[in-house]
This record gives structure tokens, sequence and C-alpha cells, in this order.
């Protein structure tokens, strides 16, 4: 079976998260973040290799987000013209040029935001109202105030968290609420704003109603949690990895992440209770693991050469072609192939003492030279000269996945490390393992 990495992380959360009396919270917070940066960027790393899992964790981008053509972006935009036609009809409420506020909502009525929802918010709260620039003296505009988008004044900003979802309920809210707040002091002032323009209560109401509509679809969707939980795992990675790769285009252009290691660092440790709590809304989809088969063309697709070693099983693709080699016919070349790609995964090259002091030089050169014929041509060139009796593939480890696949077709261990060190089973599963490595040799 697979080392549960989730289990693990969320195992020794609990350690930490439970100090012993007396202990200082300085020195809980630094292990925290040891536990992010270690523990919680490992799990993350498996799941964003996981289709579904991206896919949820971009969805708010993708779904939401301007040019999209999901039921949900019409959603949005009709939010967005509710809003305007709203403001638009307290613009024309008989009522003084002074009255305060009156600019505020003309302005309003203009649509002053780029849009409503911002991938720019994915990594952290970003883009407050997301207007758009405005050209001259910024005294000529109306400011809005924006305490509602400071992390300083609300924990929910400094915190993991779908942001792209928070920051635009938080800007129709903003909205309607200065609206709201026009309206009430024209009739505090003893305007009948109903009477005058019965516009304005039918505005009102279709922002009501688009408003309670994109809120319901949004936040209360059967895999709204899940979804939230994944974003917020994705942040993790992004933020406390060590060498984070997390860009997917749907994110291009977007700030580099929020910094919650600033927050956890100065005693905010419920950045890290988010995490863990996302962790375990994710722990179905962690523990439910793709096919064997699935998982070896999820590789094909992303890496350019794999090697799939099990009972009766040889094949090796490259740049997503099966190599028509009878492996099985030619167990030397196969060795040879397996034992370079085992290297290069670890950045080293292939020596005499990998082949056994019985193989030759020459008789190493002549395998070389025999792999090579049976290659494809953008292959060839890749398998170079190391030094004496000594080759290397130059392919680095994210380019090469290696299988070894159990006789009741399951995957003992994969990767680009040797299987003892990601496979962490029953005796006889270690015995099954051993034949096949034999085997693959």
């Amino acid at each position: 079976m697979y080392l549960d990495h989730l289990d693990v992380a969320l195992r020794r959360y609990a350690a930490i998260s439970s100090p012993s009396p007396g202990g200082n919270l300085e020195g809980q917070a630094g292990r925290l973040l040891d536990w992010l940066t270690r523990d919680v960027s490992v799990v993350a790393a498996e799941l964003l290799n996981r289709p579904e899992f991206f896919r949820l964790a971009t969805w708010a981008v993708t779904q939401l987000g301007a040019g999209s053509r999901s039921p949900h972006r019409q959603l949005v935009e009709a939010v967005d013209a509710a809003l305007i036609a709203y403001a638009a009809s307290l613009a024309r409420v008989p009522v003084r040029q002074a009255t305060a506020g009156l600019g505020f909502v003309q302005w309003v009525a203009t649509r002053p935001w780029k849009d409503l929802v911002s991938d720019r918010d994915y990594f952290g709260p970003s883009d407050e109202l997301n207007l758009v620039t405005m050209p001259g003296s910024a005294a000529a505009h109306p400011r809005a105030q924006l305490a509602d988008f400071l992390p300083f004044l609300h924990e929910a900003l400094r915190l993991p968290d779908d942001h792209v979802v928070g920051m635009m309920f938080r800007r129709i809210e903003h909205w309607v609420r200065e609206l709201r707040s026009f309206r009430r002091g024209c009739e505090q002032a003893g305007l009948k704003v109903s009477k005058h323009c019965p516009a304005v209560q039918a505005a009102a109401t279709r922002l009501q109603e688009s408003a309670e509509a994109l809120r319901v679809a949004v936040t209360h969707a059967p895999d709204a949690r899940i979804r939230t939980a994944c974003v917020i795992v994705a942040q993790a990675y992004a933020v406390f990895a060590a060498a984070p790769n997390l860009r997917p285009r749907s994110l291009d252009g977007t700030p580099p992440p929020a910094d919650f290691r600033f927050w956890l660092e100065r005693g905010e440790v419920a950045v890290a209770d988010r995490v863990a709590a996302a962790l375990v809304d994710v722990n179905a989809m962690y523990n439910l693991r793709p096919s064997v088969e699935q998982q070896i063309a999820d590789a094909i697709d992303s890496c350019r050469l794999v090697l799939v070693a099990g009972v009766g099983r040889r094949e090796a693709y490259w740049d997503g072609e099966l190599q028509k080699v009878n492996w099985h016919k030619n167990p030397a070349l196969w060795e040879t192939l397996w034992q370079l790609a085992e290297k290069a995964a670890a950045g080293k090259g292939v020596d005499r003492e990998d082949f056994g002091q019985s193989v030759s030089p020459r008789a190493i050169i002549c395998r070389i030279d025999r792999l090579k014929d049976a290659l494809p041509a953008a292959l060839i060139p890749l398998i170079e000269s190391a030094g004496r009796s000594t080759y290397r593939l130059v392919l680095t480890d994210k380019e090469i996945r290696l299988f070894f696949v159990s006789s009741e077709d399951s995957i003992l261990a994969e990767g680009s490390e040797s299987p003892s060190n990601l496979l962490e089973g029953s005796v006889e599963q270690q015995r099954e393992l051993k034949s096949i490595m034999q085997a693959a040799r």
C-alpha cells in the first residue's frame, strides 16, 4: 500500500496543535510553519496531479470570471446589470444636486468597476473593488470606503480561502450597502423614494433576487465545500512549498501568493487550522486513487518518457507514443533503458558498476548502440557519453515516470526513486515487487 501522506500530515498537525502546558505560541507557530512547508506541500503536490482536484481548485476563475459562458457567469452578469440599474434609478430621484451621496450614486451608475470577479484574488485578496483606472485627478471622482477589504481589520481576509468567491460577494455587498444608505438618507429627509420614482423599488427587488440567486448557486452547491478546500490546499502549496510549480493558464497575471506566512509568524495559527480543515475535506478525494491504467495514461500525457514493468509487461512510451520493441526478446536493452531512466531521474549516469563487472566496456558500448537503434530519432541524441563506460540520459525527473505494476493490476510503486523508498506494504507485496524488478531488468 502507498504511504498515506495526508494521514501523516493530519496526525502531525494534531500533535503540534495541542502544545504541552507552558509551551509558547511562537514555538507552536514555528512548528506549524514547518508542518506546512514539509507535510502539507507533499500532499498538495500529489493532489495537483489530479485533474479533478485542479478543476475544483480553479473553478471560481474558470466559471465565474469574465469570458466564461457558464450559467454561474450569467448570474454574475445579472447582478452586475442589476447594480447599475439600481444606481441609475436612484440617480433619477428628484433630490437637490447637493444632496449627500448623489455624486457617488451617479458614479456607481457609470459602472466604475472592471468586473465583480477578479482572478487576481486567487492567492489572496488583492483587487479591493477592482475599479477601472480613472483618468485625471483622483479628487474628481468619489472615493469608496475600503475598510471592508483590509486584512488588518478582517480575519477572514488573513486566512486561506476561496477569495475569488469571497471578494466577489464583498464587492456586491459593498455597492448594495452604499446604495441603500443613499436611499435611506433620502427617506429620512422626508422624500418618499418609491412614490416619486417607482422604478427604484423594482430595481431594488431585482438586485436582491439576482444577488440571492448567485449566492445560492455558488455557496449552496453540493461541491462548494470541496471546491473551497481544494483552493486552500493549492494556496498552501503556492505559499509554503520550497519550489512551487503552480501557475495554470487560467491564473496568468495573478499577483504573487498572499503572505499567509506573515500572519502565521505573528501568531495567527488559524492559518494552519484552516489548511488542516481543508485536508480533512479533501481526504476522500486523496484516497480515491485513479485506476492503474488511468495513472499510466496521465503520466504518458504529462511526461516524455514512461516505462511500465510488470508480470508479462514491458512498455516504453516516448512523447506519448508506445515504442514497438519486443523488450521480452531483448532483456539487455530493456535493462539498459530502465537503468538510464532511473539514474537520469536522480540526476546521475549509468556506469560499469550498474551493469556488473562481468560486462566489459566494449559490451556496454555495443549495448548502448543497439539500444539507440531501437529508439525513436528524437530520443537518441539524449543518450550521451559521460566518461569512460558511463552514459547518461539527458532528461529531468519531471520528464520521466517509472511504474511497477503487480499481478493484481495495482501499482506497487511508481516514481523516479528506488521502489523500496516508495512502498510500504506486506512481505508478500515486497516479494512481488522484487520479482517484478528482477523481471524488469
